[in-house]
């Protein structure tokens, strides 16, 4: 499977209005077993990031005073994709708040 095999963007339930996620629970297994090393976008700064040794990793990327920062939301499978898009609203707030 190859990153141009992924499904098309989606919305889902709770997201707000203008995210298009792109991810599923599936195509995050998918991505996960495949071992696709890299970084998905999920929309709205949230990253599901595969490492090289196959461990996965839910990250937020945001801009504070026009400097880009990555903040590490937890593991998969520990951390649902559910989960990663409540973390990552969170952060998302807390970082309007600050730049």
């Amino acid at each position: 499977m190859t990153r141009n095999e992924l499904p098309g963007p989606k919305m889902h339930p709770g997201m707000r209005v203008g995210c298009v996620c792109s991810l599923t629970t599936k195509t995050v297994e998918k991505i996960i077993r495949a071992g696709l090393a890299g970084m998905t976008n999920d929309g709205d700064g949230l990253y599901l990031k595969v490492g090289r040794s196959g461990g996965a990793s839910w990250i937020f990327r945001y801009k504070i005073a026009g400097k880009s920062r990555d903040m590490g939301l937890g593991g998969s499978p520990e951390v649902s994709l559910a989960k990663a898009r409540e973390k990552a609203a969170e952060a998302r707030s807390r970082s309007a708040h600050q730049s």
